[in-house]
């Protein structure tokens, strides 16, 4: 009962304790001191297959406090060499000189993004993001996740992952994630076949247009 808000025997004391969060911090600091060992290692293979997913994390510099090693640790902490293979992390350091970050040049950094994006790598992106840094940061925030979705989509991942840096994951978020996204794509297969069946294009089977529903399947943009 001391748990439940609503219980007259509630302990806010006892209740906000965050217990599994310190100890998964715990765990993403050792990943992290690890990964430095690990920097400019490669974690993808050169065979140009497509990741299962990819993450995308712009990070800002924030005063007295740095999220993105715990963020990055929590995600790869636990992770399998095969199930690391399949997943590609792309950083942006949300400043035009990204020495202003604190995270900037960390081996542990190095060590566990797969790609460290900037603005420099495109002319047109740098001088919008130079117009961008002086705008508030709920408008600048949207321009830099446009940026990783960007980098993302060159991976060709049937999914991304876009997120914040001050984000702690659970042990055993990749298997919930994936599984999850299976089952969405298998009903989402199920409806549009449900919905489509009534309906015949040239070259269909069944009153069902191939090529719509293989794209629908596969989960790509019609």
């Amino acid at each position: 009962c001391w748990k439940d808000p609503t219980s007259i025997f509630f302990q806010p004391s006892r209740a906000h304790v965050s217990t599994y969060s310190s100890y998964r911090i715990e765990q993403a600091v050792r990943h992290a001191e690890f990964a430095s060992t690990l920097a400019g290692s490669k974690f993808r293979t050169s065979d140009h297959t497509p990741p299962d997913l990819c993450i995308g994390i712009p990070s800002v510099r924030r005063e007295g406090v740095s999220y993105l090693k715990l963020a990055l640790g929590s995600l790869q902490h636990g992770l399998s060499p095969e199930e690391r293979m399949r997943l590609h992390f792309v950083v942006l350091l949300a400043h035009i000189n990204q020495t202003e970050h604190p995270d900037h040049n960390e081996p542990w950094l190095t060590g566990m993004a797969d790609q460290l994006a900037a603005y420099q790598d495109d002319e047109e992106r740098l001088e919008l993001a130079e117009t961008m840094e002086s705008q508030p940061h709920a408008v600048k925030s949207k321009f830099d996740y446009s940026i990783v979705m960007e980098e993302c989509a060159k991976t060709e991942a049937p999914y991304m992952l876009i997120m914040e840096d001050d984000v702690v994951f659970l042990d055993g978020w990749r298997h919930r994630t994936i599984n999850a996204l299976n089952n969405a794509m298998a009903k989402s297969w199920e409806a549009g076949h449900t919905h489509c069946k009534f309906v015949c294009w040239p070259g269909s089977t069944n009153g069902v247009g191939l090529d719509l529903l293989t794209k629908v399947k596969l989960g790509s943009s019609i």
